[in-house]
């Protein structure tokens, strides 16, 4: 089994090499790049955080809405954490299955379904809004039959079609007899507990939906503009100009095609962010991007760990948690009268 510090490793090195190669093969400018102000090096970084930042005050706010007992200071520190995961897993997904876990556990043992509903709701829209994005600027381009345009447009397909299909599955499927046994079969986590767990995310998400979808919304938005913001001042810095809505053209194109099997969705987010700009200021929107995310959520991991005393979750401690699940209480933030509302 490869340790999470070996994986982090390869990780960081793969995508460097990905950088590397693309740009030997594309005549990147690489003295450009390496001469690059310390100014603008800040200002990545000060970008990267405001990514996490604006994220996490989404999650204190989430939290709030449903009672879970969380700190701002908290909440952008496990967003920070949540980030890195991803940006060292394949296809940028692997850092909400531990934003779940580790906000049951600081808000003290909180229902399980009911912030992994918190997590879903987040990571859904931010998905959605960028992937309808992409099928909205890169409309004209098909149209134009500019057929290199293709993958990140079937990309974002994918991903709507996948993310939506996950969450009319999940949401109906907790509440059918059949697919709790199997669950319970699998898990060894009692039918009870699934059926409560179950019914803590549908409240939670339906509370978070109704009245407070356009926050999430907005916020989702907020960080794709920061995001596109980086995107052009990588293009600043390799001296050609970008617009807002190229630069987040580019933005939504990479984050498209960040479904590839490689950690950090190496490969696909390159080509994606080619279609829109050249070699060099790919190679040095990633290294604001990737390389400065990475940075700080590193930093804010390994102060988390060392600090707060935050253990990151592994499957030794989740089959712990499961099988304490069934003997012992959980804590809830909701009571079964609201669990009897009509879905």
């Amino acid at each position: 089994m490869v340790s999470f510090r070996a994986w982090t490793v390869v990780s960081i090195i793969l995508v460097f090499t990905i950088l590397v190669v693309y740009g030997f093969l594309f005549e990147a400018e690489f003295e450009a790049i390496l001469s690059t102000s310390w100014i603008l090096i800040i200002l990545g970084f000060i970008l990267g955080f405001a990514m996490i930042f604006i994220t996490g005050v989404r999650l204190y706010v989430l939290c709030r809405i449903l009672h879970v007992n969380i700190s701002l200071f908290d909440s952008v520190i496990i967003r920070g954490i949540g980030m890195f995961i991803s940006y060292i897993t394949p296809t940028l997904i692997g850092g909400e299955p531990v934003r779940a876990v580790l906000l049951q556990r600081r808000a003290n043992n909180s229902s399980i379904g009911l912030v992994s509903s918190i997590v879903f709701i987040e990571t859904y829209f931010d998905i959605i809004i960028c992937n309808v994005l992409t099928l909205l600027l890169g409309f004209s381009d098909i149209a134009g039959r500019n057929f290199k345009v293709t993958l990140p447009y079937l990309a974002a397909l994918y991903q709507i079609t996948s993310w939506t299909t996950i969450l009319f599955v999940g949401f109906h499927g907790v509440a059918n007899s059949k697919v709790i046994g199997f669950l319970s079969k699998y898990t060894k986590i009692g039918v009870d507990r699934i059926k409560f767990e179950g019914e803590g995310f549908r409240w939670g998400f339906r509370k978070v939906l109704k009245p407070y979808g356009l926050l999430v919304v907005f916020t989702s938005i907020g960080s794709l503009l920061v995001g596109a913001l980086t995107f052009m001042i990588a293009g600043f810095i390799s001296g050609g100009y970008l617009s807002l809505t190229t630069s987040l053209k580019g933005f939504v194109f990479a984050s498209s095609l960040g479904v590839s099997p490689l950690p950090g969705g190496a490969l696909g987010v390159e080509y994606g962010a080619s279609l829109i700009a050249n070699a060099t200021t790919v190679i040095m929107w990633r290294f604001m991007s990737y390389y400065m995310i990475l940075l700080i959520g590193g930093l804010i991991t390994i102060y988390a760990v060392h600090k707060l005393k935050i253990i990151m979750p592994n499957k030794n401690s989740l089959k712990t948690n499961n099988s304490e699940a069934n003997k012992s209480d959980t804590k809830i933030p909701f009571n079964n009268s609201n669990l009897k509302l009509t879905y």
